[in-house]
């Protein structure tokens, strides 16, 4: 991952004018950067070029990558800007696809350019090696690198005392084998990382972003609240209703099915009920002694 300090370099970068869109196809804010070119691209476009190999295209993450010090440097003395007036310079069309347009010389050139330029040295066209570059005529020979590029790559290699065997291509091959590996893997992770942003960016749009602007609105809690203030008074109103519906209720009812009574006159009629009752009685028995009698 890049250091803080190496982010802040990149972002100053990125806030030249040209440099905070993708080189090859204009989308804003480009998260990733070919070293080679020093020039700032996006995520689909990283992985076109790096489909073309490292020889011709070096790609790292702004964010996800470690930087070396001198691939910082080779973003410094490029640019899109200056890449755009390089290849208009030397009549290479923008119509071309990537890999004919960094499969020329004039990209080979400005290759060693950024290169020269990045060590503090003086870059001159006339005298650089890539004046010898041809196009590559396979692309089976050293993984598609042209015959300049595998030329200089041995001569290099040579200057410190190595030599052009079978184990330092056996060794490119290798290291090269890694690099596209873990750049698959960081462009399947970058991938699923713009998902994952774009699907956030939609929520927070169309859901948390009106929602809060809703909740900020004081017309809108004061609509709120004269909706309560109406539920409220439509509910007092009915339990009020329901109260006079049953005092009303209670009277009548007692009227219909329970109409009242004087108790003393009750008591009495009860009485004379008991004591007619009583002389019933006792005139019956009078008059069945009076029978025994006359047997």
């Amino acid at each position: 991952m890049a250091s803080e300090e190496t982010r802040r370099d990149l972002d100053k970068l990125k806030q030249i004018p040209d440099n905070n869109k993708c080189f090859e196809c204009g989308a804003h804010n480009p998260a990733w950067a070919s070293v080679k070119y020093g020039i700032f691209i996006c995520l689909e476009c990283s992985g076109v070029h790096r489909s073309l190999g490292v020889h011709l295209s070096f790609v790292r993450s702004l964010t996800m990558d470690r930087w070396k010090h001198d691939e910082l440097e080779r973003m410094k003395v490029g640019g899109n800007k200056q890449l755009k007036e390089w290849f208009a310079k030397k009549n290479i069309s923008s119509d071309l696809s990537m890999p004919e347009k960094y499969n020329t010389k004039a990209a080979a050139l400005y290759r060693d350019k950024i290169e020269v330029t990045s060590r503090g040295e003086v870059w001159h066209e006339a005298s650089s090696p890539a004046q010898s570059w041809v196009a590559p005529r396979t692309q089976t020979s050293v993984q598609g690198r042209s015959e300049y590029e595998a030329a200089h790559s041995v001569g290099r290699m040579e200057g410190i005392g190595s030599s052009s065997s079978a184990s330092d291509s056996t060794q490119f091959e290798t290291e090269k084998f890694f690099e596209d590996a873990v750049s698959t893997l960081k462009l399947g992770w970058g991938r699923f990382s713009k998902g994952a942003f774009e699907f956030a960016s939609s929520v927070n749009d169309s859901v948390i972003k009106p929602t809060s602007e809703k909740m900020a609105d004081k017309d809108f809690w004061g609509s709120i609240g004269e909706s309560m203030t109406t539920v409220m008074s439509k509910t007092n109103e009915g339990f009020n209703n329901i109260a006079t519906l049953l005092q009303d209720d209670r009277p009548r009812h007692r009227m219909e099915h329970e109409p009242p009574t004087n108790r003393a006159e009750t008591s009495r009629n009860s009485r004379r009920t008991r004591n007619q009752s009583s002389s019933q009685s006792r005139n019956s028995v009078t008059k069945d002694d009076d029978g025994w009698d006359d047997w």
